[in-house]
């Protein structure tokens, strides 16, 4: 569907969402923080929503294909 929901499991209830540009999401990933979730799919940009900012704050471009796998490096 090209959405990304977070749903927070104590209270049951939608905490974020956010939207693929087109096309649907094929892969998700959480830092490890906590802080931010990748997206990547069929619209060829990797995503980085914020979970305090309920938005994406960095597109990642460049991709000539779909984007199936991504991950979050530990620094």
């Amino acid at each position: 569907s090209g959405f990304l929901r977070v749903f927070c499991c104590d209270l049951i209830c939608l905490d974020s969402s956010g939207q693929s540009y087109y096309g649907a999401l094929l892969c998700v990933a959480w830092s490890h923080d906590g802080n931010y979730v990748a997206t990547g799919g069929e619209d060829d940009l990797v995503a980085i929503f914020g979970i305090e900012e309920q938005r994406v704050i960095v597109w990642g471009e460049g991709h000539y294909s779909w984007v199936s796998s991504l991950m979050f490096d530990k620094v």
